[in-house]
Formats: C-alpha cells, sequence, structure tokens
C-alpha cells in the first residue's frame, strides 16, 4: 500500500529518461552494477545479466557502451530503471 509503506513504492519505480544517460565507457553490464551499486545492492544479489537478457542484450554485455545502436541504447536504460 504506497500511503502505509511509501518507501516501498518509491524503491518499485524506474525512470526511463528521454536522453541517452550513461557513460559510454562502461559495459552493459558495468552499467548495470554501478546501477545497483548506487542504490546498496549487494554484489551476489545483482541481477546484471538477468536485466541485460530480458531487453535482449546479454550479447552486447561487454561491449563499450558507446558502440551499441540507438535503439540498444534505449533497451539499456529499460533495463536499468528495472534494476
Amino acid at each position: 500500500d504506497i500511503d502505509r509503506e511509501p518507501r516501498n513504492a518509491k524503491a518499485s519505480i524506474g525512470i526511463v529518461p528521454q536522453e541517452i544517460v550513461f557513460d559510454p565507457f562502461f559495459t552493459p553490464l558495468e552499467v548495470l552494477d554501478i546501477q545497483a551499486g548506487l542504490y546498496g545492492v549487494p554484489a551476489p544479489a545483482r541481477r546484471s545479466l538477468e536485466l541485460l537478457q530480458s531487453v535482449h542484450l546479454a550479447d552486447k554485455a561487454n561491449a563499450y557502451a558507446r558502440s551499441l545502436s540507438g535503439g540498444m541504447k534505449r533497451r539499456l536504460l529499460v533495463a536499468k530503471a528495472m534494476g
């Protein structure tokens, strides 16, 4: 319930910005790991590869983000929001 547990509700919301906002010198896997770390998710509990698989980017996990197409970058942002 959002009124009784606003903190849990906020933790369930992800944002996908209109602009592409991530460092192009990291790989998609690193982008998601950094995001998880910023939110205090311990390394064993991170779902970075699972999130990449869900947006069909697992094969690009170790490519530099700058080498992704525009659509792939958008899907990476979706994975960040889901994480």
